[in-house]
């Protein structure tokens, strides 16, 4: 027992000191921070209100940003770009705190400023100006040299950069419009098409509610968590990594033969998003901008998604609010079914064979319509025979959905909804509708 105890006491010395040096280490430590830290020296400390414009100029550059309200104006405008006010808003308050890493003695020659990096001229409302200029790199810690006012300053590499700025950095990086909770109703189709697999070119209509179907290349409801997930949020992220090009040279980054296509309508406008791709690198265009952006290739990867990603997991779907009558026919064994629908919501009953049917148990039935799983996608069939057993939902709206059941092999139907054939179904999937369409009928 003594000999744990020794054990216990030489390892409560030995962490007892281990917690001595841990904090002797963090005051060491904490000081020695303290001595590298910089006091930072405010250079401009201007309200943005006192702001009217800006003029940039170096190398070949010279532009102006006017103030003008909330809204600022580039000049000259080039029309074939549209630029970010958020950035322009930017860049003019980044001008307005500006701070140095030291102030410096010495002749302005020796610190490039007699040749200068650029010359940034802040006008205020006031009718006075402030002029910086930017002179060379200091070679020992990458910092610009400034000058303000006959006075010489050392600013962050940071900051030196944000002074040799051009109209190509106030491009408008966001291609697409804000998509949110708030604006996604104004969404009215969304399609993405492919250069390699045409499987996966496909259109979204926007039903209202938040949800979507797919009407190319097939008619059906979609799984309207995954249109979220793999389309809507993916489109309302894609933001570009730089400007690569502002002539419109589509044939150099492949935006002539692109490898994607997206086109959204939203609000009435058309917006259209050329994807190409030159040697493992990605480059995205809006059509109507000569702007070419490089894009990563991570914000583009939802393009490659089958439709099928999205198509729900039932071959057809509706609300059951939405249906009035449903007229079912066995043609095989000369029998059909009537049911009148009423009521809402969990007020939802049914009239059948002059019997009331309540909600729980004509809700077991109508599930198993909505319930049919896919068995097998259906391409480029031209089906002579007659349907064996078709469903018609008469709606409240006037329209009809007709569903028709088409014998196939290996247990299998296939289903045309209105016409279209998408999808094979399992056999079992109709005997449970029919089997619950007895029970209803009391068979």
């Amino acid at each position: 027992m003594s000999r744990y105890k020794k054990m216990i006491k030489l390892g409560t010395i030995i962490l007892a000191s281990l917690i001595a040096i841990y904090i002797a280490l963090l005051v060491y430590d904490t000081d020695d921070k303290k001595q590298d830290e910089v006091q930072l020296i405010v250079i401009n400390d201007i309200a943005v209100n006192d702001i009217a414009a800006v003029g940039i100029a170096h190398d070949d550059v010279k532009f102006g940003l006017i103030v003008d309200g909330t809204n600022i104006v580039l000049e000259p405008n080039e029309e074939q770009h549209n630029y970010s006010l958020r950035q322009m808003q930017a860049f003019i308050y980044s001008l307005s705190k500006m701070h140095a890493i030291r102030e410096i003695e010495g002749d302005a020659k020796s610190f490039g400023l007699d040749n200068p990096k650029s010359a940034i001229t802040i006008f205020k409302t006031d009718g006075s100006k402030v002029k910086l200029i930017l002179g060379g790199l200091n070679p020992v810690d990458d910092s610009y040299y400034l000058s303000k006012d006959d006075k010489i300053y050392g600013i962050e590499n940071e900051v030196g950069r944000l002074l040799k700025v051009t109209t190509a950095d106030f491009y408008e990086k966001a291609l697409l419009p804000n998509i949110d909770s708030s604006t996604i109703s104004k969404i009215e189709t969304i399609s993405i098409w492919s250069k390699d697999n045409s499987d996966r070119a496909f259109m979204l209509t926007n039903n209202g509610d938040y949800t979507f179907d797919i009407t190319e290349p097939i008619k059906n409801v979609t799984n309207i968590d995954n249109v979220f997930s793999d389309i809507i949020l993916p489109l309302s992220a894609i933001y570009p990594e730089e400007v690569v090009d502002t002539n419109g040279s589509v044939a150099e980054y492949g935006i002539d033969n692109p490898e994607f296509e997206i086109n959204i309508i939203m609000d009435g406008q058309d917006y259209t998003l050329a994807v190409g791709k030159v040697d493992e690198e990605y480059y995205i265009n809006k059509q109507g901008d000569e702007t070419i952006f490089k894009i990563d290739a991570e914000q583009i990867a939802f393009l490659k998604n089958d439709y099928l990603d999205i198509v729900a997991d039932g071959v057809y779907n509706c609300n059951v609010t939405r249906v009035s009558d449903l007229v079912l026919e066995d043609l095989s064994n000369d029998k059909d079914y009537n049911i009148s629908v009423t009521g809402e919501g969990t007020e939802v009953s049914a009239v059948f064979d002059g019997n009331i049917v309540e909600y729980q148990e004509f809700m077991t039935f109508y599930n198993k319509i909505n319930a049919m799983g896919k068995a097998g996608q259906i391409k480029d069939i031209e089906v002579k025979d007659e349907p064996y057993f078709t469903i018609t939902l008469q709606k409240e709206n006037g329209t009809n959905d007709r569903l028709e059941f088409f014998e196939a092999e290996n247990d299998k139907s296939m289903l045309s909804v209105n016409g279209v054939f998408n999808f094979e179904i399992y056999d079992t999937a109709l005997n449970e509708i029919i089997l619950e369409l007895e029970k209803l009928s009391g068979a």
